[in-house]
């Protein structure tokens, strides 16, 4: 250990030459980086139990007005995330489920089974207009067109 701590800091190299600490650091900079890209309270930041779905993992996230006149937002994932969303949702039947959006808990759902379609919707005390802003941070993008005529 000491041979290696005075590696580090020879300028001779003789363990660790002083270019390897700096790519150490380098890359442990990197990994603190991005753990706080990712923190709870970001903007666009969705986290649903432990899981933490970026933009990379939705296909597409709308606002959805419901028949009651409560909106919703339907979020449609990549199927490495979906796979994700299965097993969380599979591990965590009967108990609650907090929805994080932005580090505010939006809801926290009672899963009464595993959530394998790939999709899932966020009913919650949304405007039209505060659901569809949500869609569109949580996924970083407009919603999918409705059909290809719409394109």
């Amino acid at each position: 250990m000491r041979a290696m701590i005075r590696g580090i800091w020879s300028l001779k190299g003789a363990c660790m030459p002083i270019r390897w600490a700096v790519r150490f650091f380098v890359v442990g900079l990197c990994l603190a980086t991005a753990s706080w890209a990712f923190a709870k309270d970001a903007t666009g930041a969705l986290w649903f139990g432990t899981e933490n779905f970026t933009p990379a993992d939705i296909i597409d996230a709308r606002a959805q007005p419901e028949l009651d006149g409560r909106v919703s937002v339907l979020v449609t994932l990549e199927p490495p995330a979906s796979a994700r969303l299965t097993q969380l949702t599979r591990e965590n039947v009967g108990k609650p489920l907090p929805l994080i959006y932005q580090g505010k808990e939006i809801a926290a759902p009672t899963i009464l089974e595993p959530i394998t379609g790939g999709s899932f919707q966020i009913s919650a005390s949304f405007t039209l207009e505060e659901a569809r802003q949500i869609a569109l941070d949580i996924s970083g993008k407009p919603p999918l067109a409705d059909s290809l005529e719409d394109e």
